[in-house]
């Protein structure tokens, strides 16, 4: 019975009515604990609102053992929110803890929390908020005495979570009981496991005996394991256009933690019987074994996954119909015909199937787009001395006009600060590491600068969009934040007469037909020549994208897209061939078609 100390607070409500959807026994042991009248609301030293508690003893403690939540959370969690898979907790603590955990964890990591004291649970939840986490299934609560068979039981009725990686010790958690509860968890982990292996066994054995549907509309099972939110759009376009072609769908995408083990997309597979399965980005033995033989299995690779666990030695034929690679940049070493590297033109870089122009209200010239890597050099790793001094010289070897920066290639950067500095890198796999991060961190870096300070000197007004931007010293650089995902980023966008992406990759060259099919004109960095070579399919779309190299083109094309955002044709006309030619409902077809899915398309 919660005693007059303790203030009336719709939060608490808001957890058990989240609970009592996906935890409902959980709900009923919190009515029976009471609060007594030894707890009393008070003020941290942090300014935040918590409790203390009375002692058998007389005397009070701070819910959780900590007077500064706010502050004493941060350190007792540090980077576990980084490690990239579900978390275990010992305890509730104040609840800022698996809060914070849950704020700054990508959206399909679970928070699992083991706390025996309902008294400290219950005002935990009496100070935050978790209700949203709580319907997500990312906040799961285990309160009794034996692990094992709660932890099982929750398994068996939500099958598609995976079994904590990793624990967040505490500091006020004794050793001998941090290693009772590591051998706790690692047991109940083990039976886990092994009803895991079982169901998938069984899944497997029934898909295996299935046969597969013969005739009517082409009915797709797409699957992935990409959790980034930019994959997660990528995999939700190709969804909805297979929808919009008349196709019957069915996905299991790890937008949340009920739908990252095995068994979710097994279980998908076995509801939908599909006559083809799409795999977002994983290689098709991954799921080939759990597969009829022959059912259609297609791998696409799209703009910004690696091929590297690719290879001829791992890849039977028969493992799949078809494998799609959004560009030849793409880095795969099976020697099979079957792999198609043909570029995005023909499988990967599209448009979505309902982009249309928006209105503008111009508030800039120009919005530069791209993530830089960090300016300060320990972020790549750097931290020697000596290779510190080899970093400061090789930065001070590029030039800062870009059209002087295209010879320097990264071999001859480095052997030319060797020399400058007397600094030489014996090391081959240092050698190899530092040659890395001049062609991926250093150049690119300066490159954008250099363009941003060549606009800025035209006086052209920017804005940036993206990470690690610098504050500028001169000239107008508006900073407009991270960039955005899917539809997001073109209404960020829309504001600007031009956007210019001064760093090629096949992630931006995503962004800039989508920005190009809602009417923004665009500046991509890339060689003429070599983006025609690379994306012959994407010919005819060069010329709306403003190709450029050094500073004479970019200011060429700069030039180009200023006049095509005066008037809709140019912009318009690009906008017709993306409908026509390029959007995802194409490269569906064309998928399709190749396994047999759809008959040939008359003219």
């Amino acid at each position: 019975m919660i005693e007059a100390t303790i203030s009336e607070t719709p939060v608490y409500e808001r957890n058990l009515d989240a609970f009592s959807v996906r935890q409902p026994e959980l709900v009923e042991r919190l009515h029976t604990a009471s609060i007594p009248q030894g707890v009393r609301e008070a003020t941290g030293r942090d300014g935040s609102k918590t409790f203390r508690i009375q002692t058998i003893n007389g005397s009070e403690v701070w819910l959780g053992g900590s007077s500064m939540p706010t502050i004493s959370a941060p350190a007792i969690i540090r980077d576990s929110a980084l490690l990239g898979g579900n978390v275990i907790l010992p305890s509730m603590l104040t609840g800022d803890e698996p809060l914070q955990l849950l704020e700054t964890a990508p959206t399909h990591v679970a928070v699992f929390v083991v706390e025996r004291c309902l008294l400290n649970l219950k005002l935990a939840l009496h100070r935050r908020d978790f209700a949203s986490h709580i319907r997500n299934g990312r906040l799961v609560l285990f309160t009794s005495d034996d692990l094992i068979p709660e932890t099982v039981n929750f398994f068996e009725r939500f099958p598609g979570y995976e079994f904590p990686r990793h624990m967040v010790s505490i500091p006020h958690l004794l050793p001998a009981k941090l290693a009772d509860f590591q051998r706790e968890v690692q047991a109940a982990g083990s039976m886990v496991s092994e009803r895991q292996s079982q169901n998938v066994q069984q899944l497997a054995k029934y898909l295996k005996s299935t046969p597969i549907s013969k005739g009517g509309s082409p009915s797709l099972a797409i699957l992935s394991i990409c959790s980034t939110p930019f994959f997660i759009d990528q995999a939700r376009r190709i969804e909805q256009s297979a929808q919009s072609l008349g196709w019957r769908v069915t996905s299991c995408l790890p937008t949340d933690p009920t739908n990252c083990h095995t068994i979710a997309r097994l279980r998908i597979l076995k509801n939908a019987q599909p006559r083809a399965v799409l795999l977002i980005g994983y290689e098709p033995q991954r799921m080939r074994q759990f597969l009829q033989d022959e059912l259609p299995c297609i791998t696409w690779y799209l703009p910004g996954m690696s091929l590297k666990g690719l290879s001829a030695t791992g890849l039977d034929p028969q493992d799949y119909a078809l494998v799609c690679a959004a560009s030849p940049l793409f880095d795969c070493h099976t020697t099979s015909p079957r792999i198609l590297q043909a570029g995005p033109a023909v499988l990967a870089s599209s448009i979505r199937d309902e982009a249309h122009a928006s209105e503008h209200s111009f508030k800039r010239d120009i919005t530069l787009v791209a993530d830089l890597p960090p300016e300060d050099p320990s972020a790549a790793g750097i931290t020697l001395p000596t290779q510190l001094a080899l970093w400061r010289t090789i930065v001070s070897l590029i030039p800062s006009e870009p059209d002087q920066q295209q010879p320097l290639l990264p071999d001859r950067l480095l052997a030319e600060a060797e020399t400058r500095s007397g600094i030489v890198l014996r090391e081959e796999t240092i050698r190899a590491e530092f040659l890395d991060l001049i062609a991926t961190a250093i150049l690119p870096r300066r490159w954008a600068l250099a363009v941003s300070n060549t606009l800025m000197g035209m006086g052209y007004s920017l804005a940036s969009l993206g990470l690690h931007w610098p504050n500028a010293k001169t000239g107008s650089l508006s900073m407009l934040g991270d960039i955005p995902v899917g539809e997001t980023i073109c209404e960020t966008l829309l504001g600007s007469r031009i956007v210019l992406f001064p760093v090629f990759s096949e992630v931006y060259l995503q962004q800039a037909l989508d920005t190009l099919a809602s009417g923004v004109a665009v500046v991509v960095r890339a060689p003429q020549h070599a983006f025609v070579d690379l994306y012959p399919d994407l010919a005819d779309i060069a010329p709306h994208l403003n190709l450029f190299e050094g500073v004479s083109e970019l200011l060429a094309g700069v030039d180009r897209a200023h006049r095509s955002s005066s008037g809709p044709q140019p912009v318009g006309e690009a906008q017709q061939l993306l409908k026509k030619k390029h959007t995802v409902a194409h490269r569906l077809e064309m998928m399709a078609k190749h396994i047999g899915l759809l008959e040939a398309r008359t003219s």
